[in-house]
Order: C-alpha cells, then sequence, then structure tokens
C-alpha cells in the first residue's frame, strides 16, 4: 500500500468511527421496514407478509394469556392500522385527526388534525401511516406519512407538524371523490401509494386518473405515476389496494379495481395485479383472472411477496373469495383457491371476499373474507366460514374457522394468528391447528389490523357509514342511524399484552435529528381524550349492524383494511 493509499485509509476509518452507534437503527435512505421488534408500516416488512418475524414470548401456549393493558378512546372511527415504533404507537382515526400514543400507557403524545376531502367516500384516513427517517432539506427528520383524503401526508414524528403534503386530486371537481385508501410503503428513499377515484370519468375528476404513486420521501415531489387505464379510457380504474415490494427483482407489486361504466373498455390493467419495474413506474408483467365483467370483484387486498419451494412468488386474495399465487417475476399463475362464496349482492355491487389483506407465516397464507351473500339464502348473509388457513405451496384449505366477517388485515407470529371481525373481536388461533386460542372484546367492530411489537399487540377498533347507506333507498335511515350514529362513536386504540410482558422498546420519545432513535417529547403536547378501560361490549352491536348491512340497498363494498 502506498503512502497515500494509507493516509486516505486512516482519513476514510476516522469518519467511519465518528458515524453513531444508533446509525443501525434506520436506514438513511428512508426505508418504512424497521428492525426487530418494530412494526413501521402496514405489513411491517416491504413485502407485506404481515408477519411478525421477530423474538416473542407469544406462542400457542401464552397467547390465551393475553390481557388489556390500556384503551385510547378516539371521538369516531379507527380503521388504519397501527404503526409502532421506538414506543411510539401512530394512527389516524376518521374526525379526521392523526394520534402519537406512548406505547406503554396510551397517552398521547401530540394529536393533529389531519387534511380532509368532504366527498371522500371511505373515510378521512383510512391509510395506516409508514414512518421512515429520511434526509429532507431540513436536515433528518423521522417521518410519519400517510393519506388524509387527497393528500399525501408527511409529519415530523417529534410534534406532528407538517414537513409536506402531495395533493394527487389537483383542482378537486364539485362531484369529485378522489382520495387515498392506500398504506404507503416506503423504499429507498421513495414512497409508493395507491389513488383511488372511485369510478369516477376524467370529467368528473377534471383529469385526474387513479393509479400507483412514486414520491420523493425527501420532499414530496412525485417521481412517477402508473396509471392502469390505457389509450383513451375513462380514467376511472384505481388503485385502492397498497403496494408490496421485491426489492432484489427491483419490482413494486400493485393491484387494481374494476370500472362500473357500461361501455368501457377493459385494458390489460383493470381489475388487475401488475409489476411496476421500482425505477420507472413501466409495466414489466400482468395478471388479469377475470375477463369484463360488472361484478365489483376488485382487487382491494394487498399483494404478499414471499418464497415457495426456493421461488419468489406473488399471493393475493380477491373480492370473488379466490386466493391467487403467481411467480413473481413472470406472473405466471402456480394455483388458485376459492374460499367462501364472494358476496355479490347486486350488479356491480359485492360487499365480501379478501377485503382486509393476508399474512403469510410458516408455510401457509392466513386471512378473513368479508359478508358472504347468496341471494337464494337471503337473508342469512354471514355464511358458514369467515377465517381460512391455506397451505402456501398446494393452494389447499388447511383449516376454516366461522368468525365475524372480516374486512381487517391478518397478522402472524411464531405459530398465532391474529385478526379483528366486525363481531368486535380479536380473533387469536393456533396457526398450525386452527384452534381458537382467545378472543379479546374490542370498543366496536373491527377493520384495522393488528400490530405485534414482542409480546405486545395493538389495533384500531369501530366502524362508519362510509357510503354504505345509500340515501333515499329502503332501510337507509336504519343504516345511517346504527353506522354513524352508534358504531362510529366506539372507535379506539387497544393494546394487549402477555402479564408481566417488557415494556415496548423505545421510550415514547421522538427526535430523529440527533441521534435516532433518542431524544425529548416536545413540552406542551396535546394530549388527546385520554386512556380508559378496555370495552367488554360491542359484539350484539355489531350483529345489527350486519343485519342492517343485509337490508339496506348500498352502493358499494366496504373498503378497509388495505
Amino acid at each position: 500500500m502506498t503512502r497515500t493509499a494509507a493516509g486516505l485509509a486512516a482519513i476514510a476509518a476516522v469518519l467511519l468511527s465518528a458515524v453513531p452507534a444508533a446509525a443501525d437503527t434506520y436506514d438513511p435512505a428512508a426505508t418504512s421496514e424497521w428492525h426487530c421488534p418494530h412494526w413501521g408500516m402496514y405489513g411491517r416488512v416491504k413485502e407485506r407478509t404481515f408477519d411478525a418475524d421477530c423474538e416473542t414470548s407469544i406462542s400457542p401456549a401464552t397467547a390465551p394469556t393475553l390481557i388489556p393493558r390500556w384503551f385510547f378512546k378516539t371521538p369516531t372511527t379507527v380503521t388504519a392500522s397501527p404503526a409502532v415504533v421506538d414506543g411510539v404507537v401512530y394512527v389516524g382515526d376518521w374526525t379526521p385527526t392523526f394520534y402519537a400514543l406512548d406505547a406503554n400507557s396510551g397517552e398521547a403524545i401530540w394529536q393533529v388534525d389531519a387534511p380532509r376531502q368532504p366527498n371522500a367516500p371511505f373515510g378521512p384516513i383510512v391509510s395506516s401511516a409508514a414512518v421512515a427517517d429520511t434526509f429532507t432539506p431540513n436536515g433528518l427528520v423521522r417521518l410519519v406519512i400517510f393519506g388524509s383524503g387527497n393528500m399525501l401526508v408527511a409529519l415530523d414524528a417529534v410534534d406532528g407538524s407538517t414537513v409536506w403534503q402531495l395533493d394527487v386530486a389537483g383542482a378537486l371537481g364539485p362531484d369529485e371523490e378522489t382520495e387515498i385508501e392506500s398504506s404507503p410503503v416506503v423504499h429507498d428513499g421513495v414512497v409508493y401509494v395507491g389513488m383511488d377515484t372511485h369510478g369516477k370519468t376524467l370529467e368528473n375528476t377534471i383529469d385526474t386518473r387513479g393509479g400507483l404513486l412514486a414520491v420523493d420521501a425527501a420532499t414530496g415531489t412525485s417521481l412517477w405515476k402508473f396509471e392502469p387505464d390505457h389509450l383513451d379510457q375513462a380514467g376511472c380504474a384505481s388503485v385502492w389496494s397498497s403496494p408490496a415490494i421485491d426489492a432484489d427483482a427491483g419490482l413494486v407489486f400493485t393491484a387494481t379495481g374494476n370500472c362500473p361504466i357500461d361501455d368501457y373498455e377493459w385494458g390489460p390493467h383493470t381489475e388487475a395485479v401488475t409489476a411496476l419495474d421500482l425505477a420507472s413506474g413501466e409495466p414489466v408483467w400482468a395478471f388479469q383472472p377475470e375477463p369484463d365483467n360488472t361484478d365489483d370483484t376488485d382487487f382491494g387486498a394487498t399483494p404478499n411477496v414471499f418464497e415457495v419451494d426456493g421461488r419468489q412468488v406473488v399471493g393475493i386474495g380477491k373480492k370473488n373469495a379466490r386466493y391467487y399465487l403467481l411467480d413473481a417475476l413472470t406472473g405466471e399463475l402456480i394455483w388458485e383457491r376459492q374460499v367462501t362464496e364472494p358476496g355479490n349482492v347486486q350488479e356491480n355491487f359485492a360487499v365480501g371476499g379478501f377485503i382486509g389483506s393476508t399474512a403469510v407465516g410458516d408455510g401457509r397464507v392466513f386471512g378473513g373474507t368479508a359478508i358472504s351473500f347468496n341471494p337464494s339464502n337471503f337473508p342469512a348473509v354471514t355464511g358458514p366460514f369467515h377465517f381460512h388457513a391455506l397451505d402456501a405451496a398446494s393452494g389447499e384449505i388447511a383449516w376454516q374457522f366461522v368468525q365475524g366477517p372480516v374486512y381487517a388485515a391478518t397478522s402472524y407470529t411464531n405459530g398465532v394468528v391474529f385478526n379483528g371481525a366486525l363481531d368486535a373481536f380479536l380473533h387469536v388461533y393456533d396457526a398450525e391447528l386452527g384452534i381458537p386460542l382467545a378472543a379479546l372484546p374490542t370498543s366496536g367492530p373491527v377493520s384495522s389490523g393488528p400490530a405485534i411489537v414482542g409480546d405486545w399487540v395493538f389495533m384500531g377498533a369501530g366502524t362508519s357509514s362510509s357510503d354504505l347507506c345509500a340515501k333515499d333507498q329502503p332501510y337507509s335511515e336504519a343504516c345511517f342511524a346504527v353506522f354513524d350514529g352508534v358504531l362510529g362513536g366506539l372507535g379506539g386504540v387497544h393494546a394487549w399484552s402477555l402479564p408481566g410482558a417488557d415494556p415496548v422498546p423505545g421510550d415514547g420519545q421522538v427526535d430523529a435529528r440527533d441521534d435516532p432513535p433518542s431524544g425529548s417529547r416536545p413540552d406542551g403536547a396535546a394530549g388527546g381524550p385520554g386512556p380508559g378501560p378496555t370495552p367488554t361490549t360491542g359484539g350484539g352491536l355489531a350483529l345489527v349492524a350486519m343485519s342492517v348491512l343485509a337490508l339496506a340497498s348500498v352502493r358499494r363494498g366496504e373498503r378497509r383494511g388495505r
């Protein structure tokens, strides 16, 4: 080695030694995938497996002992799923207010009003947040990124102040319903998130098309947009599911809805799974399982990216109650499995199938289906099974169980499966045997997915009408009374843990600018409604709501738990 080279090596060594030891707890290129045990986004990892593949004492033997630790009452529904990083729970409700809560006590660290799109039909904050430490023009900031109406919002995790906002709709038309229901994923400094125009044409949306966006995490600048429509189509194909990423293959996977216009000509990306190049957004392949139809059996659940027998695959459930397993590199169909009736109430209106996202763990796929509906069986709409376990290699049904209909994501850890349902319980199953281990009561019907951190589980609760209750239709007044007047007031955030569990890692304090994850809570941080006793009722109200839902003449299915 020359003297010059040796000198440069010495300088490099000094510079490297100056990097803070805590730097290995975050990715300076910005990622919402955090090291164990944190749950930094919807699905926990960029592959969206919903698998807490971390050390935990939760097991089939201990899960029956889970106990309520705190309940934070919100003014209304919480259908988004919590993100939990460094002892802080991040989640929004339907007021819309966004909260940072101390994970160990349930006390509010701060809360802020979020942007609201008055015409957004599926809830002011449905999008689950992604948390990422990001080098912005103002330095290193821990960002909390989520959709609120037509805005993609990035808040400073220290105090909830707005770092940037991106309006995905531009100028809103008088009847425009453009909104973000999709939950973002941050990878290599880029935010990927879907946007939905709810079947509105370009004439109604002032030339805004739905699709998948890639956004610079540091500035909120749009980098590219994939639009499912082709040629001169009406502009109403949209993305309301959440994207998943295969970083090694350089692909992001998105799934799309249908278009309710009778004369709409389907393109290759309508009601399809599409693999896009991460850098450019150009389509690589598309899988479209059904021909042109008006069944309203969109892809609303989130893709799972995982490995089966050494082969990288993408799995996803559809509102037709089928789960599809595809080759991740080619889109080739490996297998498909229908698990129950899809819940088609009438033409272009389905309320069942896979809407809540599935989890993958220990060679199986776990997930719930929404309201199964057979017109010949009316009014028996609950169906025999609403929770399912499939063998990931063959697609064979491993086990099924009778519980309430599911619009929420499922999570998995260490042989245990968690799922919240409209019956107002968090259901806990033995993943191998399908035996119920616990049914934990919640404040109201559940459309939020569980976040598992160590020996703790966090989840939102409550539901509202969205556009389920069509105005001036039979039973609409009863529908509104139940969903908005009763169930809409049952929202909140729950926390459970094993008895004697260690505190959630992190001190409930945030300052990403210094030495992540240390810092201090800002003085005078706003407090929320405050923690309260864990409710033990709500199941009866949920069953009433399901009956009203079955009787109401409604326009579209619930969109929850993307």
